[in-house]
């Protein structure tokens, strides 16, 4: 018995582990995804401007 709730107390500890992994990596996918919007959408402004300054 003893063995068991050892064995379910560190699958318990690895989950938690694993889903805090998870959640890092799906942090770090959405700041990656947000920094290439904003890196798009500085592109568009600048190409707005260089044009605006051509007429």
């Amino acid at each position: 018995m003893e063995r068991l709730r050892r064995r379910l107390a560190a699958e318990g500890r690895w989950r938690k582990a694993t889903l805090e992994e998870l959640e890092k990596d799906r942090c770090a996918s959405a700041a990656d995804e947000a920094m290439a919007k904003i890196a798009c959408l500085r592109r568009l402004t600048w190409r707005s401007t260089q044009m605006q300054s051509c007429n």
